[in-house]
């Protein structure tokens, strides 16, 4: 019985590692291939144009810069640094 409860944990710990991983994943296409903002996370410390800010998740985080009014000749983001437990991974432009 004990080595069953045991698996279980492992096998519990693993699946929500995996999960983990797809949402960062899921997010991380979002936001550097389709310049959209991210959708697995909170938005904190934003400004009043409508998107840009900081953008958390668990152990990840996206500062985006961008242009989200409805009068921007091109909308969505423009500048994207991504952090992975606090340092930062990538950094992009938008042409």
């Amino acid at each position: 019985m004990k080595k069953n409860s045991q698996k279980i944990i492992i096998l519990t710990f693993i699946f929500s590692i995996i999960i983990w991983i797809i949402i960062i994943f899921i997010d991380y296409n979002i936001v550097f291939s389709g310049f959209k903002k991210p959708i697995f996370t909170i938005a904190t410390e934003t400004q009043d144009d409508g998107g840009s800010g900081i953008y958390k998740g668990l152990g990840y985080s996206f500062k985006i810069n961008g242009n989200f009014m409805p009068d921007d000749e091109f909308p969505g983001i423009t500048h994207v640094k991504f952090y992975l437990f606090g340092n930062k991974v990538k950094e992009s432009l938008r042409d």
